[in-house]
């Protein structure tokens, strides 16, 4: 072999490994852009399904209904539940109230009783997997009378960004 073939062979080498490491680090950052997007999406759905789950608690008391009816017909893949101000379940859309331990520890309603609305993720017992909080603080004339929570498994996120790169 000559010289010049040895070098044609080590350009086409180089521009491939090269072209190789382009597409797998634009991949990577593909994926994470979509990840991230994903989670920005989960964590705005969570918060307006937290928002709307505190208006209907307000209403309970006006409609004669019970604090669990505001839970019921939580959407797929959400757990909805409202905290009295000590951070106690009142209701839960799928654990019973009295079986969940104290709340008011957790970063989102911490983060909601300083703000007014809060976002984290955080390890549950009851469900035994790691969940995407959003809480809001529910106020009646001006004072936190509740919390409002919602919740879905951190899995999901990946789960939404796995579907995405699989479609594309």
């Amino acid at each position: 072999m000559n010289a010049r073939t040895l070098l044609t062979r080590h350009a086409v080498a180089t521009v491939g490994i090269t072209l190789t490491f382009f597409l797998g680090v634009s991949f990577a950052a593909a994926t994470f852009s979509i990840r991230r997007q994903a989670g920005l999406g989960e964590d705005t759905r969570l918060q307006t399904a937290s928002r709307m789950l505190a208006e209907r608690y307000l209403a309970c008391p006006h409609s004669g209904a019970a604090s669990s009816d505001a839970v019921s017909g939580a959407p797929a893949g959400t757990r909805l539940s409202i905290l009295d101000t000590q951070g106690m379940t009142i209701a839960d859309s799928d654990f019973v109230a009295t079986t969940i331990a104290r709340r008011s520890a957790d970063g989102a309603v911490r983060t909601a009783a300083e703000s007014g609305t809060g976002i984290a993720t955080t390890y549950r017992m009851e469900s035994g997997q790691r969940e995407r909080i959003a809480c809001v603080a529910v106020r009646a004339s001006g004072t936190v009378v509740a919390y409002t929570l919602a919740g879905s498994p951190v899995k999901m996120i990946w789960n939404i960004a796995s579907e995405t790169v699989r479609r594309l």
